[in-house]
C-alpha cells in the first residue's frame, strides 16, 4: 500500500512539473503570469502587424516605427523636439528593445519605465518579470527615483539585486534631475528615460551569467 501512495504522488509529481519546464514564464507586477512557448516567445515581443499607416519599417529591427507629423521616424532622444516627438519616441522605445514594456511621463515632470528583466524561478524555470522605475518630480528640486518589483521576486534567482543597483546608477543622473520639472522640455525628458532603460540594461548585464 505505502509503495502504490509513493507511486501515486510520484506520478501527480511529475504530471505538475513536467509541464512548466516546457514553458516560459512572463510575469507582471500584479501578480498574473504570462506563459509563452519557446517558439512563440520571441515573436510576440517583436512586432505587431498590419498597424497604423503612419509607421515606417525598420529594417535593423524589423519593426514598424511611428513617425512624427512631419513623417520622420523618432529612435533617439536626440530627435526629439516637442511634445509630439516626445510621444512618438515613448512609443519606439519599446517597439525597438524588447525589454522595455512601456514608458510613461506626465507634465509634471513625473516619469515611469516599465523594462522586462530575466531570472529563474525557483532556480529552475526562466521567467521574465517587469521591474518598474518611478521618477517623482519636486517643486523643491528634490527628485525621488526608486525601482519596485514584485513581492514573489524572491523566488526569482538572479534578480535580488536589480532594483538597487539600478536607483543606484540613477540617484545622482544629471539626465533624471533635469526631466524631473514641470517646465522639462521633451528633450529633457526623452534623456531621462533612454537613462532609466540603460540603468536597467547595466543591471540586466550583471546578472546575466547567474541566469542562464
Amino acid at each position: 500500500m505505502k509503495n502504490s501512495h509513493f507511486i501515486r504522488s510520484g506520478i501527480v509529481l511529475a504530471l505538475a512539473v513536467l509541464p512548466l519546464s516546457a514553458f516560459a514564464l512572463t510575469t507582471n507586477l500584479n501578480g498574473s503570469v504570462q506563459v509563452n512557448t519557446s517558439s512563440s516567445q520571441g515573436a510576440n515581443l517583436q512586432t505587431n502587424k498590419d498597424e497604423d499607416d503612419n509607421a515606417h519599417l525598420d529594417t535593423d529591427t524589423l519593426v514598424k516605427l511611428e513617425v512624427n507629423s512631419k513623417g520622420a521616424e523618432i529612435k533617439s532622444s536626440g530627435q526629439v523636439s516637442s511634445e509630439d516627438d516626445l510621444e512618438v519616441f515613448k512609443k519606439n522605445v519599446s517597439k525597438k528593445n524588447k525589454n522595455v514594456s512601456s514608458v510613461e511621463s506626465e507634465s509634471n515632470g513625473d516619469l515611469e519605465v516599465k523594462y522586462k528583466h530575466k531570472g529563474r524561478f525557483l532556480g529552475l524555470f526562466p521567467a521574465y518579470f517587469n521591474a518598474i522605475t518611478h521618477v517623482d518630480a519636486s517643486e523643491k528640486n528634490d527628485t525621488k527615483v526608486w525601482t519596485r518589483m514584485a513581492w514573489w521576486n524572491i523566488f526569482v534567482t538572479g534578480t535580488h539585486s536589480i532594483d538597487d543597483s539600478v536607483d543606484s546608477d540613477l540617484k545622482n543622473s544629471t539626465e533624471v534631475s533635469a526631466a524631473a520639472k514641470a517646465n522639462a522640455s521633451a528633450s529633457a525628458k526623452a534623456r531621462a528615460i533612454e537613462a532609466i532603460i540603460a540603468a536597467h540594461a547595466k543591471a540586466e548585464s550583471e546578472t546575466k551569467t547567474s541566469v542562464k
